[in-house]
Order: C-alpha cells, then sequence, then structure tokens
C-alpha cells in the first residue's frame, strides 16, 4: 500500500510540475505577485533534479523559469553552484535532454555573472557530468547522435 502512495504522490508531483511550465508561458505569469512563488518553485524544482524519477520534468521546470526570466539567476545561485560544482550528488540524475538543456542554461548564466575562470568552470564540471551519466551501450542511436552534436 505504501509504495502505491508513493508511486501515485511521484505522478502527481510530475503533473503539477508540467502544469507549472504551461503556466509560466502564460502571459499572467510576469505579475510582480507570483515573483516569489516562481522562486519557491524553482528551488524545489532544483531540490529535485537528482531524483531519478522527477529529474527529467525538474530540469525543464528549472530550465523554463530561468529561461522565461521568472526567476532571477540571484535567487537560485547557491542551488545551482551547488548542482555544478557537485553534480555527481546534486545535478540531474539522469542523462536526458532537458538535463543537457539545464546545464547549458546554468553554466550560460554563471559565466555571464561571474565572468573569467569561476563562470566558466560550470562548463568543465558539465563535460564531466557527462561523462559519468552517459554510457553509449546503453543509449539508444537518437541519443547518441544528439550527445554527438552537443559536444560538436
Amino acid at each position: 500500500m505504501l509504495v502505491q502512495v508513493c508511486y501515485l504522490f511521484s505522478i502527481l508531483l510530475n503533473l503539477a510540475l508540467i502544469s507549472v511550465n504551461s503556466f509560466a508561458r502564460q502571459d499572467l505569469a510576469n505579475h510582480q505577485a507570483l515573483k516569489a512563488v516562481w522562486t519557491q518553485l524553482a528551488q524545489f524544482a532544483m531540490q529535485k533534479i537528482s531524483s531519478p524519477h522527477h529529474s527529467r520534468i525538474a530540469c525543464h521546470t528549472v530550465t523554463v523559469l530561468l529561461s522565461s526570466e521568472l526567476v532571477n539567476y540571484s535567487a537560485i545561485n547557491d542551488a545551482i553552484s551547488l548542482s555544478i560544482s557537485s553534480a555527481s550528488l546534486s545535478g540531474p540524475a539522469v542523462f536526458c535532454d532537458t538535463a543537457v538543456e539545464l546545464w547549458l542554461k546554468m553554466s550560460s548564466l554563471r559565466a555571464q555573472h561571474q565572468p573569467g575562470i569561476q563562470g566558466m568552470s560550470g562548463y568543465r564540471h558539465m563535460l564531466e557530468w557527462i561523462s559519468a551519466k552517459w554510457n553509449p551501450s546503453k543509449s539508444t542511436r537518437l541519443m547518441t547522435r544528439s550527445c554527438s552534436d552537443f559536444v560538436r
């Protein structure tokens, strides 16, 4: 029974994050009253990227919130820095399209806000994460092609 409840909770959480992504693209999302809510959602999603069950949708949620500028980089800077510097523990749990997209966004923002060596270290950590997570023998042809395109 407990396993079924946990599974149901996992599904509901993913559906809630999908709904957040949909609403984040609406005009009303930029309302000033929602600023704190978006920040809390981004921090929550950053915690969930290390979970294998929620990683893909959580990565997409953070990317959408950062790309839409609903969340300031400074508001989740600590979570981003932790995710980048200790990717094996708090980074994305799976190698997938949304994880790579999030890595690119986080590394780009970090390089923009912290110019120099410190900002560029995000790309090095990203490549280390890819080499740890990606197993070409277990990947589909499409995933291998996507990774090859990304590395180029």
